[in-house]
């Protein structure tokens, strides 16, 4: 499936303004990890992990630090080419346009 019908479908499911707001976010966030080569669950682990302990509130330019082109972001976070090549071997062909 399309990311983009996926979201399309899952904003349904919104309860409120606040609730669509907030999804938005998340999905966001991932597609720009995706879209910068990152696993979005390693991104989103190292930003539940990490982000908690900054102090972001007095220095915004500490949030540089997490954007997914951030040096360290990339390294933690960036998708192992070897695997992913092996994640497509194992999924099914069975998409339909």
């Amino acid at each position: 499936m399309k990311p983009v019908a996926i979201k399309r479908k899952n904003s349904l499911f919104s309860d409120s303004p606040e609730g669509a707001d907030a999804s938005a976010t998340v999905f966001s966030i991932i597609n720009t990890a995706t879209a910068n080569n990152l696993d979005a669950y390693k991104y989103l682990e190292y930003l539940f992990r990490k982000f908690p302990n900054s102090n972001f509130a007095s220095n915004s330019s500490v949030l540089d630090e997490y954007l997914p082109w951030a040096d360290k972001v990339q390294l933690e976070c960036r998708i192992n080419r070897a695997e992913t090549e092996i994640n497509k071997r194992e999924e099914p062909c069975s998409e339909s346009a």
